[in-house]
């Protein structure tokens, strides 16, 4: 019978007032892991997104090697083709200007042959046959005076030219001077140009931007064993700051369990004590009926009787307790309705359960504030090391690790810088060779023009009257354009060149630094604050139940005094 008092030992007011405080006590405990597992996560997603940061700072020089490279191949391909149409219209323009000059040239020096021409078909001609008479009769008069008087002689022939069969002479061949498709002059001229163009095709068409960083592979194609290594580095790291919050952790889960040791200790104590008090309680009842069985030996009838109605009413009470307090409403039903009303009333002041609201209320308020008190003190104490923790870990992020990526940007642009003047040199030495050729080949063309309508003059009008003014006109009209054209080929040859973009480290880390600027690393005093107000939450809850519970009891109390009050005042009436 005892053993089954022992096994509901723990079912008494003040173990069930304990066991609120002990489940207050694990709920701060798990809010206080759960807090910080958060905590601990925003640290890691904090180094996260520095890492993708850093990332993406230290793969910028690959992205503007990559554009680079792209800049330098589209600025071949555009020059390529932007030469080639140069080069074409050059030569168109170059023969429709040579075109132009001879057609001048040829109607200037046409005009003029006409000319002479006119006047040689209307005076040389007759001046041309009374010479050939005069010297054909002085002949005769020379060839009697010698004696020469032969019948059968044959009469000398003299003959001083045909001045106007030469004349037309030179006319036709002015007319017909590089006339028709087949110029000669127009191929000699388009020749050059040709070369020219397959030089550029040779040159610029199969030109490749040169290896970047000593590598065997274009910049477009694969990444520096540089960008490697700093891909691979891991620029933030968590340790510390996670390091910190399970220190925090820790030392607060001990307080904690400390706390809920003391709570479970007292919970055991209670039990031993109620145990106890049944085990006492069991041997005086025990010592009772022995004594009640030896005076039913011993004494009279009527103190039998007593007893026997004592046992009686006592095993009363307890069918009655079934029924809660049933009975003592029962028993006072004689009384008058007031009293039975005050009656009630104090017994539900007094009542067990009414008892158990004010000891869960009281324990309940006494412990969590208690609870709240130690958990602040040991935050407070903790809040230094952990500034001091966190502080350091996020100059560590925020200046090492942003200051170590942007150092190593500073050294691939320089690179990248190195490589853009190497490419520039590369490009210029391919393609601008090749237009300083055309300049010079140009002019070399334009000698050949000139050289040619020269041997033409000369060949045409030599030994004429008309040499000396169609020099004049080649002078006047053609050598000075030409000097010209040479000019602006010689301003060509000195200024072509191409100057490629270069990246400038100050505008590219100014960029990137305020653009870190706007991350935040972490909120690590938000991580605190919200620690604290997690606490705080768990426990602010807990003391609203328990100040729940002590209200009823009060508005039991209440109800009492007022009931009490009021039935002194009808008693007096």
């Amino acid at each position: 019978m005892i053993q089954q008092h022992y096994t509901l030992a723990w079912l008494n007011m003040a173990t069930l007032a304990l066991i609120p405080v002990l489940v207050t006590m694990c709920k701060v405990q798990a809010s206080i892991t759960s807090t910080i597992a958060a905590a601990q996560a925003i640290a890691h997603r904090g180094c996260d997104d520095m890492n993708a940061a850093a990332a993406r700072v230290v793969s910028i020089p690959a992205v503007l090697r990559e554009r680079a490279y792209t800049e330098m191949q589209t600025t071949a391909d555009n020059l390529l083709r932007g030469l080639i149409t140069a080069i074409d219209t050059l030569e168109g323009i170059v023969l429709w200007i040579i075109g132009l000059y001879k057609s001048t040239f040829r109607c200037l020096l046409g005009l003029a042959v006409n000319g002479v021409m006119s006047v040689v078909s209307k005076i040389a001609g007759p001046v041309q046959e009374t010479a050939e008479n005069i010297l054909q009769g002085g002949a005769n008069v020379l060839q009697q005076l010698v004696g020469n008087n032969q019948p059968n002689q044959q009469q000398p022939n003299v003959s001083l030219g045909d001045w106007a069969g030469g004349m037309q002479d030179v006319q036709q061949k002015v007319e017909q001077w590089t006339k028709g498709e087949n110029d000669p002059l127009n191929a000699l001229v388009s020749a050059p140009f040709e070369k020219i163009k397959e030089d550029i095709q040779a040159s610029l068409g199969q030109w490749k931007p040169p290896h970047y960083n000593n590598n065997n592979e274009t910049a477009g194609v694969i990444a520096s064993s540089s960008d490697e290594k700093m891909h691979a580095t891991t620029w933030c790291t968590a340790e510390p700051l996670v390091n910190a919050l399970d220190d925090t952790k820790t030392k607060l889960h001990t307080v904690i369990c400390i706390c809920i040791v003391i709570v479970v200790l007292f919970i055991v104590v209670i039990i031993c004590i109620n145990m106890l008090y049944m085990r006492r309680r069991s041997q005086f009842l025990t010592q009772w009926r022995r004594q009640l069985a030896y005076d039913l030996t011993t004494h009279d009838v009527k103190e039998q009787d007593r007893a026997l109605r004592k046992e009686q009413q006592h095993a009363l009470d307890q069918e009655l307790a079934l029924f809660g307090d049933a009975h003592q409403h029962a028993a006072s039903t004689l009384l008058d309705p007031h009293s039975r009303m005050a009656r009630w009333i104090r017994t539900l002041a007094i009542h067990r359960y009414a008892v158990y609201c004010l000891l869960v209320g009281v324990v309940g308020l006494v412990g969590t504030y208690t609870l709240h008190v130690i958990i602040d003190k040991v935050l407070v104490g903790l809040t230094p090391g952990f500034d001091a923790a966190a502080n350091a870990w996020t100059s560590d992020v925020a200046g090492s690790a942003t200051s170590s990526a942007l150092q190593q940007l500073d050294t691939q642009l320089e690179e990248i810088n190195s490589w853009i003047t190497h490419a520039e040199q590369d490009i210029n030495e391919h393609a601008f060779g090749v237009v300083r050729s055309i300049a010079t080949a140009a002019n070399s063309t334009l000698g050949v023009v000139t050289q040619h309508v020269t041997d033409f003059v000369q060949t045409t009008l030599g030994g004429t009257i008309l040499e000396q003014p169609a020099k004049d006109i080649l002078d006047c009209v053609m050598m000075f354009k030409i000097d010209k054209i040479e000019q602006g080929l010689g301003y060509i040859v000195q200024h072509a060149h191409v100057n490629l973009t270069r990246y400038e480290a100050a505008d590219v880390r100014t960029t990137i630094q305020s653009s870190l600027q706007d991350m935040q690393i972490a909120p690590i005093h938000d991580m605190w604050q919200s620690l604290n107000d997690a606490v705080t939450r768990t426990i602010q809850g807990d003391l609203t139940f328990y100040w729940v519970m002590l209200a009823m009891w009060c508005l039991a109390v209440v109800c009492v005094l007022s009931t009490s009050i009021i039935n002194k005042a009808l008693n007096k009436k």
